[in-house]
C-alpha cells in the first residue's frame, strides 16, 4: 500500500490505454500499481492531470509498454517524460479555461437530452392519439 495526501495525484501505470489519472482532495492509501505524484509549487496538480490524460502523454507511454496481458509502464519511462511547463498562473488560466469549457459541454449534453426525452414523450403522445383514433 501507497500513502498520500491531498496535495497529490494519482497515475495508473497498469493498463495505460486506460487512462486513469486522478487528483487527490484527501489522505488516503492505494494500491502499489499507482504511481503517487505531489507537485511542486510550481506545478498546478490540476494542470498535471491534463497533461498526464492527454493522448500525446497515452501514447508516449503506450508506445514503450511491457507486459502483452496486463502492459503497465516502467518508471525509468515515467521520469523520461520531460514536461515542460509554463508559469503558474498559466496553468491555473489552463485549467480554469477547460473547467468552463466541459461545464458548458456538460450543459449542452443537459439540455440535449432533456429535448431528447421530450421528443420521445411526444412521439408517444402522438402514437397513442393515432392508435385510438384522436388524430
Amino acid at each position: 500500500m501507497v500513502q498520500f495526501d491531498y496535495e497529490s495525484m494519482l497515475y495508473s501505470k497498469l493498463r495505460l490505454y486506460l487512462n486513469k489519472v486522478t487528483v487527490s482532495e484527501k489522505n488516503s492509501c492505494a494500491t502499489a500499481e499507482l504511481v503517487v505524484i505531489k507537485p511542486n509549487s510550481n506545478l498546478d496538480k490540476y494542470f498535471l492531470a491534463l497533461y498526464l490524460r492527454s493522448t500525446k502523454t497515452v501514447t508516449f507511454f503506450n508506445n514503450d509498454a511491457m507486459g502483452a496481458k496486463m502492459p503497465r509502464t516502467n518508471m525509468k519511462t515515467f521520469r523520461e517524460l520531460g514536461l515542460t511547463v509554463p508559469f503558474l498562473d498559466i496553468q491555473q488560466k489552463v485549467v480554469a479555461y477547460r473547467d468552463a469549457v466541459s461545464e458548458k459541454i456538460n450543459t449542452v449534453k443537459s439540455a440535449q437530452k432533456q429535448k431528447m426525452q421530450h421528443l420521445l414523450e411526444l412521439k408517444s403522445s402522438i402514437l397513442d392519439r393515432a392508435f385510438h383514433g384522436k388524430l
